[in-house]
């Protein structure tokens, strides 16, 4: 059976008997308590932590994800908005593809390095992104320095600009009903 309780100290009791005296819950772990049938109508009752509980607060995720949606924001729209200008016109569809190709391959790389647990602690694959992403961050940069950039005309370019002519203020009179 699965419950969910506030946290707290609390006594396990089974058909009335206290199996697990004062047992002190934590905010966010999970625990497992095994019951044992001792005879005789009597219970004993081992508990076994699962997941550690809380020691950061969920709140101070906010300003992460806050900063990783505008850079994520920000890196999409003028990377797009660069493959978009810089391609052949005929080009242009399997250029964006392509770009949206890099992410899902991105994302791959992530789920094998998070998935394959090649590494045994969280914080070793945080510093593999990081590594990760400044080698891709050196590999940009120097096809960048290399980039020879491709200067669009305008549309309104090869239009001839008309003058309009306004009338003179005296001209214009104003028809009373």
């Amino acid at each position: 059976m699965q419950k969910s309780i506030q946290k707290g100290t609390y006594d396990i009791l089974v058909d009335g008997l206290v199996v697990l005296p004062e047992f002190n819950f934590q905010a966010g772990a999970v625990y497992t308590i095994i019951i044992y049938h001792a005879g005789n109508g009597s219970y004993m009752a081992d508990a076994v932590m699962i997941t550690p509980p809380n020691t950061v607060h969920i709140l101070w995720l906010i300003p992460q994800y806050v900063i990783m949606t505008m850079g994520e924001v920000m890196f999409s729209v003028t990377g797009l908005q660069f493959s978009f200008t810089q391609a052949p016109a005929s080009m242009k569809s399997v250029l964006q593809s392509v770009w949206l190709l890099t992410v899902a391959f991105g994302n791959l790389i992530v789920i094998l390095i998070v998935e394959g647990n090649f590494l045994d602690a969280q914080w070793k694959e945080f510093f593999l992104f990081a590594g990760l992403m400044m080698l891709d961050m050196l590999i940009f940069m120097a096809m960048a320095f290399r980039w020879k950039y491709v200067e669009l005309k305008s549309s309104t370019e090869d239009l001839a600009i008309e003058e309009i002519k306004v009338p003179d203020k005296t001209s214009i009179q104003q028809k009373e009903n």
